[in-house]
């Protein structure tokens, strides 16, 4: 009987590292249109989450639209719970909002294939990561609106939304430019933000005109 023969492969070398070429650079975009963020409020998730498990509905409270404003936000120097006009003004002026770099990952690959003719977004998707869990926004005045929506049963909701107006962000990629490039990238970015923008009544969301954008500055990092 033959001899059992054993291959042993090392993987996380330093010599297979370093056969890929990665390379970092950071991305600052400037809206063209006004943002509108809206991320689902603690109070709904717990309210579907009750439902959900079969307990009891109490009577359902009057709106409160500091509670839809300050809770529909990303804070990312930490939560606010101060549900009130002032408690809202004051997180707009020391805390700062966030949008998921998830949501703009999307944008770019949707933009991979909407726009640029890609079969598929996959090789953008393997290619070119973004390295920061949410986008910081800063922006030049603020405001809300007020609308209604339609779910898809029941009666139609009562909604305030924060819009953010002369907005930009900055987030940091890494990329494999052999199969990438910096300048390809950035075209991908400009479609996205054209076609499909971020956040609420995107231009990729029922034709809406929100969250436009377009990179402002690219600064690559040795």
């Amino acid at each position: 009987m033959a001899a059992k023969k054993e291959t042993i492969i090392e993987t996380g070398t330093k010599e297979v590292q370093n056969k890929i070429n990665f390379a970092t650079a950071r991305i600052t975009i400037v809206g063209d249109s006004d943002l509108i963020l809206n991320k689902m409020r603690d109070s709904t998730t717990q309210e579907l989450a009750d439902k959900q498990e079969g307990k009891v509905q109490g009577t359902k409270k009057p709106v409160n639209m500091y509670e839809h404003l300050v809770g529909s936000i990303h804070w990312l120097n930490g939560e606010e719970t101060d549900y009130t006009e002032e408690g809202w003004k004051n997180a707009l002026a020391n805390n700062v909002p966030g949008y998921p770099s998830s949501g703009m990952k999307k944008a770019l690959c949707d933009a991979v294939v909407r726009v640029l003719g890609e079969t598929y977004s996959t090789k953008f998707n393997a290619n070119v990561q973004i390295l920061d869990s949410f986008l910081p926004i800063s922006f030049a005045s603020s405001s809300y609106d007020k609308s209604l929506f339609s779910p898809q049963k029941g009666s139609p909701v009562l909604c305030y939304r924060n819009v953010f107006r002369e907005w930009e962000t900055s987030f940091t990629i890494k990329y494999i430019p052999d199969n990438y490039s910096l300048d390809r990238i950035i075209e991908v970015i400009n479609c996205a933000g054209f076609a499909c923008g971020i956040g609420s009544h995107r231009p990729s969301s029922k034709g809406g005109s929100n969250g436009m954008f377009h990179v402002d500055s690219v600064t690559e990092i040795v």
